[in-house]
């Protein structure tokens, strides 16, 4: 079924993938980028990999990622500087990003093992501890992290160093569902989109341009959509901790809070995604996988 929708009739993927196919490897690049700029300039293998058009009017943007803890945007500039304030600290790390990258890449691998190349768009990077971690445990696959502003790319470029097949980061507004244009006619085949700790720490339009977007960027491809974090479950919280830390973040930003897996679920199969799985994780966390159909089918009443 996945090989089929890949064949859907878009010459820009078999250009694209006949460029990879010639292209040598590369390092992981430490120019500054937006999507819609050339992100690799000095290296001619990743203009082969990937080529981009100067658009450096309205940079596309996602929301900052954390967990139960202090928003790593926050955290990440309270540990980004030295007392002085003029040093950049470019190993700034989020303890909940250590916590559960292991638990994240016991899924996201063994969904995405099967793909013999491709694009994986991680949205709401964070420090870039995931693309770290999970990034060489699926080489065939190339990886870019983005997020809300950059704010923390030195760090995501410093755990990120060591990683071939990271692409430098990029800043994506995940709230705004026109995000896909910024791939067209010039990235890999996108296969996967990955979100972690986002939904409950953004409004809900967040959730709805990721969606609407992954639909759009993974149309053709049968690729997989995984959002990572706590959720409700048919209306209830899964703990007592739950229910308390979702009314503090509610109490700190009205249109933040926790959402309900049937909510996502439902908004999902809107736009051409069917659930595949909904897994339990540590810590009342879930992993929402969602599978692109092939086309977009009326959903029943």
């Amino acid at each position: 079924v996945h090989d089929r929708c890949r064949r859907a009739d878009r010459p820009w993927m078999a250009s694209t993938v006949a460029r990879l196919l010639t292209a040598p490897a590369r390092p992981f690049s430490l120019s500054r980028v937006y999507l819609g700029l050339v992100h690799r300039r000095t290296s001619s293998a990743s203009i082969a990999r990937a080529h981009h058009i100067c658009d450096t009017r309205r940079p596309i943007v996602s929301m900052a990622s954390h967990g139960p803890e202090p928003p790593p945007a926050k955290k990440a500039k309270e540990n980004s500087w030295d007392k002085n304030g003029d040093t950049f600290n470019k190993v700034a790390s989020s303890a909940a990003a250590e916590r559960n990258r292991q638990p994240i890449a016991d899924v996201v691998v063994p969904t995405l093992k099967g793909e013999n190349g491709g694009l994986l768009v991680e949205l709401a990077c964070g420090t870039g501890q995931h693309a770290a971690h999970i990034a060489p445990l699926l080489p065939q696959l190339t990886w870019l992290p983005t997020d809300l502003t950059d704010e923390s790319f030195e760090s995501i470029r410093h755990h990120c160093s060591d990683v071939e097949n990271v692409l430098e980061p990029a800043v994506l507004d995940a709230s705004d569902a026109s995000w896909p244009d910024g791939f067209a006619g010039s990235w890999e085949i996108p296969v996967g989109v990955l979100v972690i700790n986002m939904t409950h720490i953004s409004p809900w339009s967040a959730t709805v341009g990721t969606i609407v977007g992954a639909s759009r960027l993974l149309e053709g491809s049968c690729g997989v959509l995984m959002i990572y974090g706590p959720f409700k479950r048919n209306g209830e919280h899964t703990s007592e901790g739950n229910a308390t830390f979702d009314e503090t973040l509610r109490g700190r930003n009205k249109e933040w809070g926790y959402r309900d897996i049937g909510e996502v679920e439902s908004l999902g199969e809107v736009h051409g995604f069917v659930m595949e799985k909904v897994l339990e994780m540590p810590a009342n966390n879930f992993m929402l996988i969602m599978r692109r159909r092939a086309k977009i089918e009326p959903v029943a009443e």
